[in-house]
């Protein structure tokens, strides 16, 4: 089990470990309430967005971690940052698919608590919200994170549409209620 390498390659997993706390449990506290919302919304962004161009569930994070162990210690970690801690360090008995597909499901309840706790939610995002769980959840189940889109993947497709509108609408409520918001 190597829990890190050097002072950076622990800078990158406490870092990343920071990161998931906060998405998955930032509508707990108060305190974390709002940055919570913003980094689940930038967590999407770049596992759709980005995804499109560097296989979907892209995590920059993870791509510069990555980067720096290879290039100082020839170690290259997976395309999930979760398999490698949790299968890779703890030598878990789960497969890949059974963390994305958890992770999805985390991250979308958490955004929806999240925008409850907010007084940002309706009808209309918890569908789409739901929508998109599911839509994440199969692409994962007949793919694997890190499939790069094309034209043929048309659930993937669908579902980065899908999570694009949800992101651009939650924004822009946000921006409605900036003056109770922020």
């Amino acid at each position: 089990m190597i829990l890190y390498f050097d002072k950076i390659d622990l800078f990158f997993n406490l870092l990343h470990i920071i990161v998931i706390l906060i998405n998955s449990l930032g509508w707990v506290f108060n305190i974390t309430l709002r940055p919570s919302l913003y980094l689940i919304i930038i967590t999407l962004f770049c596992w759709t967005f980005l995804g499109i161009f560097q296989g979907i569930g892209f995590c920059p994070l993870t791509y510069m971690h990555s980067q720096y162990l290879y290039t100082n210690y020839e170690f290259r970690l997976p395309f999930s940052y979760l398999d490698y801690l949790l299968i890779n360090n703890f030598n878990l008995p789960l497969t890949s698919k059974m963390i994305s597909i958890t992770s999805v499901l985390v991250i979308f309840i958490s955004l929806i608590i999240n925008l409850k706790k907010n007084n940002l939610n309706n009808l209309l995002i918890i569908c789409l919200a739901l929508i998109n769980t599911f839509s994440w959840s199969l692409i994962i189940f007949n793919h694997d994170i890190g499939t790069k889109i094309n034209i043929y993947n048309m659930e993937i497709i669908f579902s980065s549409i899908i999570t694009l509108v949800l992101l651009i609408y939650i924004l822009k409520k946000i921006i409605t209620f900036r003056v109770n918001f922020f």
